[in-house]
């Protein structure tokens, strides 16, 4: 059940944290923020060009099922924030998720690559069909609105909060977003190298000595308040040994994301 105890990282110690001036953490900061939902037609396009950039980087994946899979953006147009290519992204991320809870509630296995039995990350694994006699979990007003909620949280905007709070660099190299789905919940959680030393010259594969997790609170089902923020939690962590991509920091938490 990804109820927010299992959540170990982003747990407890959350007013002990303070900051040196070098921006080098003497101990590790956490804590929990409040993330607004977009309100008004401006702000919700944003929201949907943001996400659409996100895809287009491979940037947002989708742990559910035993197996986690990148989300890639169904345009293929690099650059192409028009409102019907990111439309077409939300639109995209609705069925994932749907077709994800859907299957949970039917408990059908997730489909690996033959003779892989263990936790499985892979950014192209099959999706098959749903058997015909499946009805949909949510109606689909209720599952836009789950949607909305997570495509606010595949943002950089509460990790730069998280990371201003505490006096760190206003920076967060690679960001990740994995939709976590299971057991009727869905939540959101962002991996990001934050602080200093910076490695690295391209903004894409900088890495520093420390991760930044962040992960949403369930956000299912959907308030009735559609403009009730959501709430996140986070903490700062040392990077793995040699981890030098957010990548290899999502396979190493995989065992314990799959099992939480």
């Amino acid at each position: 059940v990804l109820s927010v105890p299992s959540w170990s990282c982003v747990e407890a110690k959350a007013n002990r944290a303070e900051m040196q001036d070098d921006a080098t953490p003497l101990f590790l900061p956490s804590g929990e923020i409040s993330v607004p939902l977009p309100v008004g037609d401006s702000a919700w396009s944003e929201c949907l060009r943001d996400l659409k950039r996100t895809l287009e980087g491979g940037c947002l994946y989708v742990l559910s099922r035993g197996r986690c899979f990148s989300v890639r953006d169904p345009a293929k147009k690099p650059g192409d924030v028009s409102d019907t290519a990111c439309e077409l992204a939300f639109n995209e991320l609705v069925k994932i998720v749907g077709f994800e809870m859907q299957a949970q509630a039917r408990g059908l296995p997730g489909v690996k690559p033959a003779h892989h039995d263990e936790p499985c990350i892979d950014g192209f694994l099959r999706r098959p069909s749903l058997p015909e006699d499946c009805v949909e979990p949510l109606e689909p007003e209720k599952l836009e609105g789950i949607v909305r909620r997570v495509a606010a949280n595949v943002s950089v905007t509460p990790g730069m909060e998280a990371v201003m709070r505490h006096s760190l660099p206003p920076a967060l190299w690679q960001p990740s977003f994995i939709v976590c789905i299971g057991s009727g919940q869905v939540r959101v959680l962002t991996l990001a190298f934050v602080g200093d030393p910076i490695c690295g010259d391209d903004p894409t594969s900088k890495s520093t000595p420390f991760v930044l997790r962040l992960v949403t609170d369930g956000l299912v089902p959907a308030t009735t308040d559609s403009h009730s923020p959501s709430h996140s939690h986070y903490c700062v962590r040392h990077a793995l040994t040699g981890a030098e991509t957010a990548a290899m920091h999502l396979a190493d938490l995989a065992e314990e994301l799959f099992t939480a």
